[in-house]
């Protein structure tokens, strides 16, 4: 945090250094004594809290500022104009598992992070960051399915697209990614146990994915979180805890009615804290929904990022409105 000093507080921090200084040098003379360290001891003692009292008073309203600062998060970045990912670019799990069925040559490219396809891969993968993809012209005669958990499209569609554009005749993109087939009961390497971190959402992911109208957004709060129609104004409430399981359920099913037959459909739940009751995330595998995701550390993280996205957002434009006016008068 940048602290900004009034100019009574420079005069306090004048006035500290001078007097700090004073109490090492002043009275030399009597340094061996006890009872010399025990005043001077006593006199840096408060010296420091008369100079924090005047130095660090904003320490005080830290919380009151950062609320003040999230009023200020720029529309744009909470919502934009609703898009859609081209299904030109995706191949169902059901049409990859037939093609397999029909001894197809496919190769799984794992996009993910090395230590996630190190946890948790489909057997046979490779793994190849987005970013190198291009480079490896070796791949082009191939028929290439590209993995990513099954969230983030946006990022692979658009490599999806390059790649092709480079003569990359056969390539595509598992809908639902990798956590589609595990929810299959597919064959999986690696931890057994990684289910819950596939699952799991980053505020940045879902950032940027927020404007897409494949993902159904869900608060499971008992009662919806008043901030979250402005950080989430696409969100919709089914309370979980509140109704019996049945009523969780059949409202559930309602919201998700006008979505079928998307075959890149994606339910993500969020509630405040981020904690997500296995009863409930039972109960939600039962619905046999395709892409379900939890985002993690819920609500309050999401407005914390979105709080740092804006700081750095005002920052970039104070610096655009400065170049603009380098010759103004």
């Amino acid at each position: 945090m940048v602290m900004k000093l009034t100019r009574i507080g420079r005069i306090m921090l004048n006035f500290c250094l001078q007097f700090g200084s004073s109490i090492m040098f002043s009275r030399s003379g009597e340094s061996n004594t006890g009872r010399y360290w025990l005043r001077m001891t006593i006199k840096f003692v408060i010296a420091f809290f008369v100079c924090s009292s005047f130095l660090f008073p904003a320490h005080a309203s830290e919380s009151a500022e950062k609320n003040y600062s999230l009023k200020q998060i720029p529309a744009k970045l909470l919502a934009g104009k609703p898009k859609q990912h081209n299904p030109a670019f995706f191949m169902s799990l059901k049409s990859v598992l037939m093609k397999l069925r029909q001894k197809r040559q496919l190769l799984f490219v794992d996009v993910r992070d090395a230590s996630d396809f190190k946890r948790a891969r489909i057997p046979g993968s490779i793994n190849i960051p987005l970013f190198s993809l291009k480079t490896k012209t070796f791949l082009k005669s191939g028929t290439l399915i590209l993995i990513n958990k099954g969230f983030n499209y946006s990022q692979i569609e658009r490599v999806c697209q390059r790649l092709r554009d480079a003569g990359f005749t056969y390539v595509w993109i598992l809908a639902g990614g990798l956590r589609y087939w595990i929810q299959r009961g597919l064959p999986i390497e690696g931890n057994l146990f990684v289910q819950k971190s596939v699952n799991s959402i980053s505020a940045r992911d879902f950032y940027l994915e927020r404007n897409y109208d494949n993902i159904l957004v869900v608060d499971v709060s008992v009662a919806m979180i008043p901030k979250a129609t402005r950080l989430m104004p696409r969100a919709v409430s089914v309370p979980y805890g509140k109704q019996t399981k049945r009523k969780f359920i059949d409202e559930l099913m309602k919201m998700l009615r006008p979505h079928e037959g998307n075959p890149l459909m994606t339910v993500l739940f969020f509630n405040l804290e981020g904690a997500y009751p296995e009863e409930m995330q039972m109960l939600i595998r039962k619905t046999g929904i395709s892409s379900v995701f939890y985002l993690k550390g819920g609500l309050n993280e999401y407005e914390m990022f979105l709080w740092q996205q804006g700081l750095i957002w005002q920052a970039d434009n104070k610096r655009r409105m400065a170049k603009q006016c380098v010759n103004c008068p």
